[in-house]
């Protein structure tokens, strides 16, 4: 797993985070849930896809 920090942003608002790189498997070997959304698909681990699953605390500072 690759971590590190990045700034994201939404319309005005910016917070920088942390960013943990993970893969599908990451949320049933570590018995996590999501509360919205979804999680990650084969396709776009395998696709190298520029997408993101965001904390709720990141998305509350961002005003998602």
């Amino acid at each position: 797993n690759a971590q590190g920090f990045e700034t994201v942003s939404h319309s005005r608002e910016s917070e920088t985070v942390n960013i943990y790189g993970i893969d599908e498997n990451y949320f049933d070997v570590f018995n996590e849930d999501i509360e919205m959304g979804r999680q990650f698909t084969p396709g776009e681990i395998t696709g190298s896809r520029r997408v993101a699953i965001l904390g709720s605390k990141t998305k509350e500072d961002i005003y998602i």
